[in-house]
């Protein structure tokens, strides 16, 4: 290091320890770490975003942008999805929404039911991390059109004796599932023609 580049130390700092896989402990040491936050609903999100889509390609789907979706007609009240996949046949195949942390049962009903009501859907899954805090449910709303709301949950954490490599083949299998269950539920497209 020289006074050049001097500005990188605590990043380097950092990137070593990612590198050997260490973490900080919060008690006097050796070594200066420096303060960062990570929003762990954006995390969670992408994560899903990320395993959802590459699994719905695998079986001829399309994740689509959420833009233009209004919950009311003077096109006021935007609503956006968090993951909306088209097929051939459906402009909305399947509507998915990634939740890291449950505030509100209720809140996170009524906020499906709408997604339901916007993309002409008959169910929506919103998908939670798998760490027992919310449990998998099915709800059937019911009304003018019964609308259900899959609660599922999706792997975040290795177990005792996993790899961070069988930890993404377990999350990929389970994001394969949803995708064909909300398409199969959502739209009323085939297994087959989902599968």
């Amino acid at each position: 290091m020289n006074r050049l580049n001097a500005h990188y130390g605590p990043t380097l700092v950092l990137a070593q320890f990612i590198l050997r896989c260490a973490s900080f402990a919060l008690k006097e040491g050796a070594s200066l770490a420096p303060r960062f936050l990570i929003d762990m609903n954006d995390l969670f999100q992408s994560y899903v975003e990320a395993l959802i889509e590459r699994e719905a390609s695998r079986i001829g789907l399309r994740r689509v942008a959420a833009a233009s979706l209004y919950l009311d007609g003077g096109r006021s009240e935007p609503i956006r999805p968090d993951i909306l996949l088209a097929s051939a046949k459906a402009r909305f195949a399947a509507v998915l929404d990634a939740k890291y942390k449950r505030e509100s049962a209720r809140e996170d009903l009524y906020q499906a039911l709408a997604y339901a009501t916007v993309c002409g859907v008959r169910s929506v899954t919103l998908v939670y991390p798998n760490d027992g805090e919310v449990q998998p449910a099915s709800h059937r709303i019911v009304g003018a059109e019964a609308v259900n709301v899959l609660v599922r949950t999706i792997p975040v954490a290795r177990g005792d004796d996993e790899s961070f490599a069988h930890l993404g083949d377990r999350a990929a299998g389970v994001a394969r599932d949803l995708v064909v269950e909300a398409a199969t539920t959502g739209s009323g497209v085939s297994a087959a023609a989902a599968a």
